[in-house]
């Protein structure tokens, strides 16, 4: 609901900062040996946060990219996320091995975090599109029973 009454470029900036701020909470976890429980907080922040970033992102692509460039664009996108997700816990592993501790990762995660929030910054901001029915509780729970009479679409 939120994406669709919002500029999407605001909520993605903001949901990338709260990213920086989680993972800069795991690398305050780490350094200062924290117990487990902080760790968890900053998942749970983490977690919170991409709840609003991948539905904003997913719906920003179509306003910034021109509809010729559209399937070419996602399919740039969806190779770019998927060899990150395979190549990004391998390099991991493979600097918490080398360096003995995981704090390295985090302060990349951070570099890559500012780098992203830069680009994000320079999007052109664009007014959401006024929804083609006015929202109330009754659409917004909508989903939801779609999701129950669909199973399928509720376990993936």
């Amino acid at each position: 609901h939120l994406c669709d009454v919002r500029d999407r470029r605001a909520i993605v900036l903001a949901a990338r900062a709260g990213m920086a701020l989680a993972v800069a909470g795991l690398l305050a976890a780490t350094l200062l040996r924290l117990p487990i429980a902080a760790v968890f907080v900053c998942i749970a922040c983490l977690a919170a946060v991409r709840t609003f970033h991948s539905p904003a992102l997913d719906n920003l692509l179509p306003r910034i990219v021109p509809e010729a460039l559209f399937p070419r664009a996602v399919t740039w996108l969806t190779n770019t996320w998927q060899t990150a997700a395979i190549a990004g816990p391998i390099l991991a592993g493979w600097v918490i091995r080398k360096a003995g501790d995981a704090w390295p990762i985090y302060v990349v995660e951070m570099c890559f975090a500012a780098a992203v929030l830069a680009f994000y910054a320079g999007l052109p901001r664009r007014a959401p599109e006024p929804p083609e029915e006015s929202t109330t509780w009754e659409s917004i729970l909508a989903g939801g029973r779609f999701l129950r009479e669909n199973p399928v679409l509720l376990a993936a």
